[in-house]
C-alpha cells in the first residue's frame, strides 16, 4: 500500500484546470483532512492520536525537566525525510535556542536527522527524500551514536507516525 503522502487525492484530480484561486482553494481544503480526516485515516484529534501525543508530551516534558533539574543528559532527536526532515532540523535549532536563553547549562538537548545526511537540507535528494527506511535507518545511527540507553524506553516522531522502541 502506498504511503498517505504518495497517494493521489481526489479533491485535487482537476487541479491544472482550475487556475491559481481554484488550486489554493483545493489546496486549503486538503489541509482540512489533517484536521478532520481523509479517506479511513483519523483526524488529528482523533482521541487515540491526541492520547499517544499525550504520553509523548509527559514523556519528554519529564526528561527535559530531569536535564534541567537533575542535569541528565537526556537528547530529543527530531527526524523526517524532505520537507519533514527541514523542519526537523528547524525545530531542533529553535528550541535549542529557546532553552539556552533560560537554561545555559542545558545545551543541544534537541538534535535532529534528515535522510540523505545534512546535504538534503539545502539540495533537493529524491532518492533518500522518499524512502522512509533509510531515514529510519539515519534515527536509528543518530539514536546509538549518541550514547541513548537501550534499557530505557523512549518515543520518537518519525515519518509521520509516532513510534515506541524499546532497547
Amino acid at each position: 500500500m502506498l504511503r498517505i503522502t504518495e497517494q493521489s487525492n481526489e479533491l485535487t484530480n482537476e487541479l491544472d484546470v482550475v487556475g491559481s484561486l481554484g488550486m489554493a482553494r483545493l489546496f486549503r481544503q486538503t489541509d482540512e483532512q489533517l484536521f478532520c480526516g481523509w479517506r479511513e485515516y483519523p483526524c488529528i484529534y482523533d482521541v487515540h492520536i491526541l492520547s499517544r501525543l499525550g504520553e509523548l508530551s509527559a514523556i519528554a516534558e519529564e526528561r527535559l525537566l530531569n536535564a534541567i533539574v537533575k542535569g541528565e543528559k537526556n537528547t530529543f532527536i527530531f527526524s523526517g525525510c524532505g520537507t519533514s526532515g527541514r523542519i526537523a532540523w528547524l525545530c531542533a535549532r529553535t528550541y535549542n535556542n529557546i532553552i539556552s536563553q533560560h537554561y545555559p547549562d542545558v545545551s543541544k538537548a534537541f538534535r535532529y536527522t534528515i535522510s540523505g545526511g545534512d546535504q538534503s537540507l539545502v539540495i533537493s535528494n529524491e532518492l533518500p527524500e522518499d524512502d522512509p527506511h533509510q531515514g529510519e535507518a539515519d534515527l536509528m545511527t543518530r539514536r546509538s551514536h549518541r550514547g541513548m540507553g537501550s534499557n530505557l524506553s523512549r518515543c520518537f516522531p518519525a515519518f509521520g507516525r509516532i513510534i515506541r522502541r524499546k532497547g
